[in-house]
């Protein structure tokens, strides 16, 4: 039996765990939604045959941002539909993550107002 003890402003809490026995319930890592939303965009481009270009930090930073403004899958929504609108020239454009950024809010704006 081990003991795991946490402790923050409001108090001080004690686990106990019994190492004895295995856990039933699997450990999935977590990935945050900024990076898997730039798998998912580049999964979309492989799936329209635009040309993935990484990001990095950047791209990291901007995801980060767009999602302080809208969930996970309003900004799936927007990608989709630069993506509809756009395609054509973003197979030729090694910058369309930065010119989706930069359409991204009139996008969100357009999708808005057709609800």
């Amino acid at each position: 039996m081990s003991e795991l003890i946490i402790k923050d402003a409001g108090g001080q809490y004690t686990i106990q765990i019994n190492e004895d026995k295995e856990s039933s319930v699997p450990i999935v890592p977590q990935v945050a939604p900024h990076v898997r939303f730039i798998e998912w965009w580049k999964f979309q481009c492989n799936e329209r045959r635009i040309p993935y270009h990484h990001h990095g930090a950047a791209g990291l930073r901007i995801t980060k941002t767009l999602l302080a403004k809208h969930t996970y899958q309003e900004l799936q929504l927007i990608a989709v539909r630069f993506m509809l609108d756009y395609g054509g020239e973003l197979s030729h454009a090694a910058n369309h993550f930065v010119l989706f950024t930069q359409r991204a809010p009139q996008i969100a704006i357009d999708l808005a107002n057709e609800v």
